[in-house]
C-alpha cells in the first residue's frame, strides 16, 4: 500500500523577484542569447578537486558541488530545465516513509560510464545525494534511459567519500503543494490538412514519408500543427512542430511535439531548434497516462509499445508508453481496463536491453492480470516500420502459437 503527499521546494527566483520558468535542454550547442542557453566547460583540470573549482560557466546551478563533481568526473554535462526545482512528495511504502521525487526540475545529463553511451542517456538530478529532510532518507535520484544503471549505482562509482568532502545544499525550506501538471498549451495549432498554413503541408509531407496517413492521426488522434508556439511553454519553441496529444476519457492531459522534419545528423538533437522531441512540462501527468488509451479502451485486448509514431502507424488498439520504462500508474491503468479482457500484447525492439525491459513489463503485468500477456519479438524493425496487414498478421500467429502468453525466466527479469 502507498500514499502519497505531494510537496514543493520554493521556486528560485530572479534578482526582480519573479520565478524562473523551465528552460529547455542547455548544451554547448544552443543558441546564443536565447533563454537558458549555457556555455559549458571543457572540464577541470586534471587531479584538481572538485571542492576548489571556480563556479561552473553559465551557472550558478541550483547544485553546483554536484555540477563540479560530475564535470570532474565525466568531462561534459548538459543541464536540462536550468533552474527548475525538484517536486518531492513523501511516499509510505511497507509502512516507512521515503522521498517520492514527483518531478526532478533541474537535471544533468553525462554520457553512461557502463553501456558506453555517447548520447547524454544518463540524467542526474539536481537533488542527487542529499538527504531528504522529513524522511531522513538520502535521495538516489538519477538513471540511464538505456542500460537501466541507476542512482545507486553511480553513488557507489562517485564513492561516498569524494560526495563527502563537497557541501552539498540543504533542502530548501517546503512550501504548500503546488499544481506541478498544470496543462501548458503549445500555441496557436491548425489542422494539418489545413491548406492555409504552408508549414501543415511539409508536416503531412513528413509523415507520409514515415508510412503515417494525415488525415487519419488528425481525425483519430486529433495530431495537429503548430504555427506559433506560446512564448510561457519552452518558450515558444513548439512552433513548427507537430503536436501529438494524450487524452484521458476526452480531456487532453499533455501532449508531445514532433520537429516536422528530419534535421541534418550533426546538429539532432544538439541545439534547442533541432530537438526531434519535446515533451510537455511536467513527468506526473506523462507517468498516469498512455497516448492512444481513449481510442484503444473499446477493445477488448491492447498493443503496447514505445512511441506515439509506433501507435499511430498500426493504429487502435495500440496505446504508447511515452518511454521506455513504466509507472505503477500505468500498469494500473492497463491492468483495470483490458486486465480481464482477451489479452495484453507488449511489443519491443530488438535488442538485449530491450528484451530485459520487456521481461519486466511482462512481469509487472503478469501480477495485475488475469488474462494472456504476450510479448512477440518483431524479426526486424520496430512496430512503426511494418504495415499494419502484416503486422496485425504476424501477431495473430503468435497469439494462435501461444495461447496461454508469454513466460520469461526469473533471470531474465531481473537484468
Amino acid at each position: 500500500m502507498t500514499s502519497v503527499n505531494e510537496i514543493s521546494v520554493v521556486p528560485p527566483m530572479t534578482a526582480a523577484g519573479a520565478e524562473v520558468p523551465a528552460t529547455r535542454e542547455a548544451t554547448a550547442g544552443g543558441i546564443p542569447g536565447q533563454p537558458g542557453a549555457i556555455t559549458e566547460p571543457s572540464g577541470p583540470p586534471a587531479g584538481t578537486c572538485p571542492s576548489a573549482l571556480p563556479p561552473p560557466g553559465g551557472g550558478p546551478y541550483l547544485n553546483p558541488q554536484l555540477y563540479a563533481v560530475l564535470v570532474h568526473r565525466f568531462g561534459h554535462v548538459r543541464v536540462v530545465n536550468k533552474g527548475q526545482p525538484m517536486v518531492v512528495g513523501i511516499a509510505t511504502i511497507n509502512d516507512r516513509p521515503s522521498p517520492d521525487v514527483r518531478s526532478p526540475g533541474e537535471t544533468y545529463k553525462i554520457c553512461c560510464p557502463w553501456c558506453h553511451d555517447f548520447k547524454f542517456h544518463f540524467r542526474v538530478a539536481h537533488g542527487f545525494g542529499t538527504v531528504h529532510a522529513e524522511t531522513g532518507r538520502r535521495i538516489y535520484y538519477a538513471r540511464c534511459f538505456r542500460c537501466e544503471k541507476g542512482g545507486r549505482d553511480l553513488f557507489e562509482l562517485l564513492g561516498q567519500a569524494r560526495l563527502g568532502r563537497v557541501a552539498l545544499p540543504a533542502p530548501s525550506p517546503l512550501i504548500q503543494p503546488q499544481p506541478e501538471d498544470a496543462y501548458r498549451t503549445p500555441g496557436d495549432c491548425a489542422n494539418l490538412l489545413d491548406p492555409m498554413y504552408p508549414g501543415a503541408a511539409k508536416a503531412c509531407t513528413y509523415l507520409a514519408g514515415r508510412g503515417l496517413d494525415p488525415k487519419f492521426v488528425s481525425e483519430v488522434y486529433g495530431w495537429r500543427y503548430c504555427w506559433r508556439g506560446d512564448p510561457q511553454t519552452m518558450h515558444g519553441g513548439c512552433a513548427g512542430r507537430i503536436i501529438m496529444p494524450v487524452t484521458r476519457d476526452g480531456v487532453e492531459v499533455g501532449w508531445q511535439a514532433r520537429l516536422a522534419y528530419d534535421p541534418p545528423q550533426d546538429r539532432k538533437d544538439h541545439d534547442f531548434t533541432a530537438i526531434r522531441w519535446l515533451t510537455m512540462p511536467g513527468t506526473g501527468w506523462r507517468s498516469k497516462n498512455l497516448i492512444g488509451y481513449d481510442q484503444a479502451k473499446a477493445y477488448e485486448f491492447c498493443i503496447l509499445v514505445e512511441g506515439p509514431t509506433d501507435m499511430a502507424r498500426q493504429g487502435p488498439p495500440c496505446i504508447g508508453s511515452l518511454g521506455q520504462t513504466m509507472s505503477h500508474a500505468q500498469f494500473e491503468l492497463i491492468a483495470s481496463t483490458w486486465g480481464t479482457g482477451k489479452g495484453v500484447i507488449v511489443m519491443g525492439d530488438a535488442g538485449a536491453n530491450e528484451d530485459r525491459v520487456v521481461a519486466k513489463t511482462v512481469h509487472e503485468l503478469r501480477q495485475r492480470c488475469t488474462c494472456p500477456v504476450w510479448a512477440p519479438r518483431l524479426p526486424h524493425g520496430d512496430p512503426g516500420s511494418w504495415e499494419r496487414r502484416e503486422f496485425m498478421q504476424f501477431i495473430t500467429a503468435f497469439v494462435s502459437a501461444n495461447p496461454r502468453g508469454t513466460v520469461h525466466d526469473e533471470a531474465q527479469v531481473a537484468g
